[in-house]
């Protein structure tokens, strides 16, 4: 008896997917001309997206408005408000998220993973630019030197590269806040070099140097 409530299940089913697969030939046959047919089937992927939501500040802890975040390789960006930024419809990933605005040094986020929904707590300080106006003179007539080479480097890597004017003055402008060295070149003057010089954000760094 068991044997038989089996078979009769086992045809059960067989009618089915018969029944299932004439009613699948005779729908593409429908709509196919000639002695060929070809079927062109399509998969929509719904990937799960997440929303990224946070706040950016000065180096005084201000709020900052008018801040372009990016998330790099993406068509995904905003614009900072005074509550912030949000920024939604984001694939689950590892991103590198740049922050950008007038006068302040980039940042960037480099390999963030976003999984989940986020608000980044971290109080993202972007750093102004700072400058170094300096003079060169002969350290026996107290005059200016013109065209002294000047190299500026930056953590041993060289940065910059001016030449001084007729009154021995140079100037490097929008540097990232850190330690610079200087070495200076002329002609017929003796080769000088000055180490960590620091240069802050928003300040102008000035002193005297002597060459003979």
């Amino acid at each position: 008896m068991a044997n038989y409530n089996k078979s009769k299940i086992k045809y059960v089913i067989f009618l089915i997917f018969s029944i299932f697969f004439i009613f699948i030939n005779n729908t593409f046959a429908s709509s196919c001309e000639g002695p060929e047919c070809s079927f062109n089937f399509s998969i929509r992927v719904i990937k799960e997206t997440v929303n990224l939501t946070g706040n950016i500040f000065d180096h005084n802890k201000n709020p900052l408005i008018g801040v372009l975040i990016e998330i790099l390789n993406t068509n995904l960006s905003q614009i900072s408000n005074g509550s912030g930024f949000f920024i939604q419809d984001i694939e689950k990933g590892l991103y590198t998220i740049k922050f950008t605005i007038d006068g302040y040094m980039p940042l960037y986020l480099i390999n963030k993973l976003i999984e989940k929904e986020e608000f980044i707590t971290t109080q993202f300080t972007l750093a102004k630019y700072g400058t170094i106006n300096n003079k060169v003179l002969d350290f026996w007539t107290q005059s200016g030197i013109e065209n002294v080479k000047i190299s500026l480097y930056l953590y041993d890597e060289l940065y910059n590269i001016t030449y001084s004017n007729l009154l021995g003055e140079y100037n490097f402008n929008n540097l990232p806040p850190g330690n610079y060295d200087l070495i200076l070149e002329k002609t017929n003057f003796s080769s000088l070099s000055k180490s960590n010089i620091e240069v802050l954000c928003n300040k102008t760094t000035s002193f005297n140097l002597f060459m003979w």
